[in-house]
């Protein structure tokens, strides 16, 4: 559900939804479920900057350069 919800909250620039889902997937239980689930494939097709945005915060603050990478892509 997390999965479609980020899709959506992306594509209609749902900015609180968005952070809502992103603050959700902080915890890896969750982020484990949500790649296990059909929603996640959908998500990589469809929204693939979302993905990066979770990556990029999932990564310590100390690697900023990685961040930056990623974001890149």
């Amino acid at each position: 559900m997390v999965a479609t919800s980020l899709a959506l909250a992306e594509q209609h620039n749902c900015n609180g939804l968005k952070e809502a889902c992103l603050k959700f997937l902080a915890s890896p239980s969750n982020l484990e479920a949500m790649m296990a689930s059909d929603g996640y494939e959908h998500l990589k097709s469809s929204c693939p900057s979302a993905l990066k945005e979770l990556i990029a915060r999932l990564l310590p603050a100390q690697m900023k350069a990685a961040k930056d990478i990623v974001m890149a892509l």
